[in-house]
């Protein structure tokens, strides 16, 4: 689970690179330069929400990704960090019924 800031620790590293070499089987070729040389980036981030006039929205829900650069041209790949592992997926967790007393 990254730290407060989004940063991902050596654990979440780890999980991630499992998870790529598990469903990555078109090969880690970059498409813009053909370079195989990719890394995790630092931190977890999640892309800006637009609101219902256009402008951008700061708060609410998120959709936290995991950028995955390639070394030698910069390009970035994103992945949807619940759907990952790396963190709780909120949307899709089940909530306990609440207790009540039966007096």
């Amino acid at each position: 689970m990254p730290d407060k800031e989004g940063k991902l620790t050596d654990n979440d590293k780890v999980k991630i690179r499992e998870w790529m070499s598990n469903r990555w089987t078109a090969g880690p070729n970059c498409i813009v330069c053909g370079e195989k040389n990719w890394t995790v980036a630092e931190h977890m981030v999640t892309p800006l929400r637009i609101g219902d006039e256009g402008g951008v929205r700061l708060g609410g829900n998120t959709y936290p990704n995991i950028m995955i650069v390639c070394m030698n041209c910069a390009y970035v790949l994103a992945f949807n960090a619940p759907l990952m592992g790396v963190v709780e997926n909120k949307a899709n967790r089940t909530e306990e019924p609440e207790e009540t007393d039966a007096a």
